[in-house]
């Protein structure tokens, strides 16, 4: 007999008869079973196994088995390394110490060099009401210490990281559905996030969420946004600072000399609510432990900004909530969100990158493949001839002195070459591919995309061309 806690567990087959058995018999026994659709993600279950005969009894064995496992991906540049899951958390699919939570965090450069995971939790969360939330972030109540499964991964869809992309080095995108909340607004989230390895921008990652409303109505009073939960001192109690002009609040290890800040900051151009979380008051209550409810969900998502600077006095165990909206969606329409989460090794650094974050977010959301806006001076020329023969000259221009990098990718947004990583000075320049991939394969003629992305040391230049080659 195989034996569980787990009501979630339906068993087909939980005992089985052997018969008889003589000494140095070996056996194999199946025990089959379904797992119900309350089933919580990523939860390890234990099973105990009773043999028994006549008399004898033995069930001193514990088998271990991990059921709904979510998947996970990593972005990492040399200063930080953050994870995305399948079900709209950031960081971790559960709390950071929960044994059954899968992926590394947030983890940062402190001062001094070492780095750190300071995330604790965090996670989406869109809302039209106090009893409309989707979330996955902490639950209420009884279920202080579990989270909302709300979002699951669309049908058909898949988890994934483009190493490297094509606006950075890292690209990572997912579709969601809340089809898992107990009144499901009826969204579907594109999540795409961005990470980037050049000095400038290695900091911190990009958050795009593109939410459509696949309701057959109209969706009124949503709001978007994101939790953290931030554990920048080593015993968690940290202050908390906002920047209104930046959008931006952020947390760190002490107001004197910070030598760790981390933060979110609203990128698009819309509506703020924003509010520091005292833990200990908000979502813990003392003893009380009646968990981030709805209604405190609701009042932060949509309250404007509050609780905006240090909280508890000089220091406290804080979380974060920002979010952007109201909107208003027809069916089928959508509406773009983005943040930047931002991590520094001072309050200057950190302020440094978050303004750094808004550039690279810029040059992203004004970059499109389908018709490319040259920066002046900067630019990727059309080849001549066009169609080109492969080997080809590609020539561009850089309107001061920087760093330059030039990637070619299929029509698929698959990278094939990386063929020049340099410092220019201002000019006409031009670079030849071979036209072969990065293993060094010879690729087919066909429609390939080059994209030139550049640093003056002041501001990021981006631009995309289309090239049809023939060999």
């Amino acid at each position: 007999e195989l034996t569980t806690g787990a009501d979630y567990l339906q068993w087909t087959t939980q005992n089985v008869s052997l018969g008889s058995m003589t000494t140095g018999d070996t056996l194999d026994v199946t025990f089959t079973f379904t797992i119900g659709p309350n089933a919580p993600n990523n939860r390890i279950v234990h099973f105990t196994p009773k043999i028994s005969a006549a008399s004898f009894e033995d069930k001193s064995d514990v088998l271990r088995m991990a059921i709904n496992e979510t998947g996970v991906a990593a972005h990492t540049t040399a200063a930080l390394s953050v994870s995305i899951t399948e079900e709209g958390n950031i960081g971790h699919t559960s709390f950071k110490a929960a044994p059954t939570s899968r992926g590394i965090g947030f983890v940062a450069t402190t001062a001094g060099g070492a780095k750190r995971d300071l995330l604790f939790e965090g996670g989406l969360l869109i809302a039209t009401s106090a009893s409309q939330v989707s979330d996955c972030v902490r639950e209420t109540e009884t279920n202080v210490h579990d989270q909302q499964e709300d979002f699951a991964l669309k049908s058909g869809e898949i988890l994934e990281v483009i190493r490297p992309g094509a606006r950075t080095s890292e690209q990572g995108r997912v579709v969601l559905e809340d089809s898992k909340a107990a009144d499901p607004i009826g969204v579907e989230i594109l999540q795409e996030s961005f990470i980037d390895d050049t000095g400038m921008n290695e900091d911190f990652i990009l958050l795009q969420y593109t939410v459509t409303n696949r309701s057959a109505s109209e969706i009124q009073d949503l709001h978007v946004g994101l939790f953290f939960d931030w554990d920048v001192a080593s015993n968690a109690a940290d202050v908390t600072a906002f920047d209104a002009a930046r959008q931006l609040g952020y947390v760190m290890d002490n107001a004197a000399n910070p030598t760790a800040a981390v933060g979110t900051r609203l990128l698009t151009a819309q509506p703020l609510n924003y509010s520091a979380i005292d833990n200990a008051a908000t979502i813990y209550r003392g003893q009380g432990y009646d968990g981030f409810t709805p209604d405190e969900k609701w009042a932060i998502l949509s309250g404007g900004v509050r609780n905006n600077g240090v909280v508890s006095g000089p220091a406290a165990d804080v979380s974060q909530l920002t979010a952007a909206g109201p909107f208003s969606l027809q069916p089928a329409a959508s509406v773009v969100v983005a943040f930047a989460v931002v991590s520094g090794t001072s309050e200057s650094d950190f302020l440094d990158n978050a303004d750094n974050a808004q550039d690279l977010w810029d040059a992203i959301s004004t970059d499109t493949d389908d018709e490319v806006q040259p920066l002046a001076g900067w630019q990727i020329h059309t080849p001549y001839p066009h169609p080109s023969v492969l080997p080809m000259d590609i020539h561009f221009d850089t309107g001061a002195y920087g760093s330059v990098q030039l990637d070619v990718f299929d029509v698929l947004g698959r990278h094939v070459r990386r063929i020049l990583d340099a410092q220019r000075p201002g000019g006409q320049h031009a670079v030849t591919w071979d036209g072969r991939d990065d293993t060094g394969g010879r690729v087919a003629s066909g429609m390939y995309m080059v994209r030139m992305m550049a640093q003056d040391g002041k501001q990021l230049h981006m631009q995309s061309r289309p090239i049809l080659v023939i060999r």
